[in-house]
């Protein structure tokens, strides 16, 4: 662990339905971060999430996997589940992991499927604070405005479009950020460069964040009574707003970008480490004394006592075998090994 204090860790699930691009997302943070040298694909075989054969000849993520990043001084456990009916089941247990999630959407009119549906209810019974993700804006017959509708009426939420595209399907080539008010265009080693927003889009922007501060200052009286005394937030309590909202489950910030082509991922991952909380945040851990099997709880901290949460286990049917220990020398089995664990 490269970080000082539990604060800096999140646990971040990723999470919708099955094909809308929540691997492809997860691949690309991987990317940017340093974790892997190659932009990682489900397509072609080379990701490093849907690793098994049968993800491999399906293309689609089967079971849950995990991998870690370093972002920000932040440690960031990834944790991308599958979203077909299928295999949903793995999806809504290893939720109980996260502290917070990236609900992945396309932006497509009529995407959202029930599966989607499932996934955000298991949400809101663990009470996990959430972002949204509108992806796949690089193609055609998509748009952000899609997406942020069927939040708000299909899924009830309450969106806050952080985020406007510019351009569309083969000239979308990065995001305005209505916080901080500048465009961030993507260069391609998957960074963001910030510059003047462009003319076109200049009074979208000031719209969206007119809405986005009036929605924000909900979060309490005395930020309601500031803008509707002034009309209007400072940076600093716009930000404490958005963190307060998005951990309290308010509402939902909405980005935007492209998990496959590699754009706005940086800017989701300051949201990540900004708004998202730390497991600390959410509240002590609760369980049962193995001893008197009465409830107890124990202080998210490295000063309490050790407690495991074990969330998932996998049957490997070749632990202790030859062919097994060859593969953990480096050799190539006939048959590779299933557990996800050799990856971690």
């Amino acid at each position: 662990m490269s970080v000082e204090s539990v604060n800096q860790i999140r646990n971040l699930g990723i999470i919708g339905q099955g094909g809308g691009g929540k691997t492809s997302l997860a691949e690309a943070i991987l990317f940017d971060t340093g974790a892997n040298t190659r932009l990682g694909r489900v397509d072609d075989g080379t990701s490093v999430f849907d690793f098994e054969p049968e993800e491999v000849k399906r293309q689609q993520s089967l079971s849950t996997s995990f991998h870690h990043v370093t972002w920000k001084k932040h440690e960031i456990n990834i944790i991308d589940m599958p979203g077909y009916a299928n295999f949903l089941p793995d999806a809504l247990n290893c939720m109980r992991a996260c502290s917070g999630l990236v609900l992945v959407l396309e932006g497509t009119p009529g995407a959202l499927k029930v599966e989607a549906e499932r996934l955000w209810a298991r949400a809101g019974e663990l009470g996990l604070p959430r972002l949204a993700f509108v992806t796949k804006l690089d193609r055609e017959n998509t748009e952000l405005d899609a997406a942020v509708k069927e939040l708000r009426d299909v899924l009830q939420a309450t969106p806050l479009t952080l985020h406007l595209p510019i351009g569309s399907a083969e000239t979308f080539r990065g995001v305005v950020d209505v916080v901080r008010m500048q465009a961030l265009i993507a260069q391609p080693d998957g960074s963001l460069a910030e510059e003047a927003i462009p003319a076109d889009l200049a009074e979208a922007a000031e719209s969206a964040r007119d809405k986005l501060m009036e929605t924000a200052a909900e979060v309490s009286d005395e930020l309601i009574e500031q803008y509707l005394e002034n009309g209007t937030l400072t940076d600093e309590q716009l930000a404490t707003a958005l963190r307060q909202g998005v951990r309290a489950c308010k509402f939902v910030p909405v980005l935007a970008g492209s998990g496959s082509k590699n754009i706005g991922i940086p800017a989701l991952l300051d949201s990540v480490v900004e708004l998202l909380p730390a497991p600390a945040e959410l509240g002590p851990a609760k369980g049962q004394d193995p001893k008197s099997g009465e409830a107890a709880e124990r202080a998210i901290s490295t000063g309490a006592p050790l407690s495991l949460f074990v969330f998932k286990t996998i049957v490997d049917p070749f632990a202790g075998s030859f062919r097994s220990s060859r593969w953990f020398r480096g050799s190539s089995p006939a048959t590779p090994r299933s557990s996800r664990e050799q990856r971690r």
